[in-house]
């Protein structure tokens, strides 16, 4: 699990939806062998709903690629209650992705956070006799961080100015000196 408790929360919610989603499908697949219409009918509006909510738990782009045409084919199901064909499009639907379904794992790694080289930073900029426009540049975003309203904290603008401020008074002095 991460260390961020909204995180672990969002993942044991998805976790949940695809383990309902699994068991509605197996369902479906035991009701589609049957011929009970009544009873495909109810296991596939199941499925449906189970997927609806697994595609809602999800953003576009993280959704898997198996969610959309099993979404396709729920809903026409469901749909076509007189197409006697019905059956056989969703068991065939099913086939082709149902592999892909019961293997696929969740992952939303975060992409790892290297931060920013300063001492390259610095000594590019040094190179080329420019480290106090680099002050200015840091003294600038800093000063339009410390402007935004957004942040309500009123110990993290102080922290902020102050750190500006050193940045200001040593923007001439050496690295080491800041």
């Amino acid at each position: 699990m991460t260390t961020n408790y909204s995180v672990d929360v969002f993942l044991r919610t998805l976790d949940e939806r695809f383990d309902v989603f699994k068991r509605n499908l197996e369902a479906l697949l035991q009701a589609l062998a049957g011929n009970k219409p009544d009873q495909k009918l109810a296991a596939a509006t199941q499925a449906l709903t189970a997927a609806d909510d697994l595609e809602r738990s999800l953003s576009s782009h993280d959704q898997p690629p198996w969610l959309g045409p099993i979404l396709v084919s729920l809903k026409s199901n469901v749909k076509r209650v007189n197409d006697e064909t019905r059956s056989y499009q969703l068991a065939r639907a099913l086939a082709l992705e149902y592999a892909r379904i019961q293997d696929h794992k969740w992952s939303f790694a975060e992409e790892e956070d290297t931060g920013f080289d300063f001492d390259g930073l610095y000594e590019s900029f040094r190179e080329q006799s420019r480290v106090p426009e680099l002050f200015d540049i840091l003294i600038g975003a800093l000063e339009k961080i410390a402007a935004n309203q957004d942040i309500d904290s009123r110990r993290v603008v102080q922290a902020l100015e102050k750190l500006i401020q050193s940045l200001k008074r040593n923007r001439r002095g050496s690295y080491f000196a800041t």
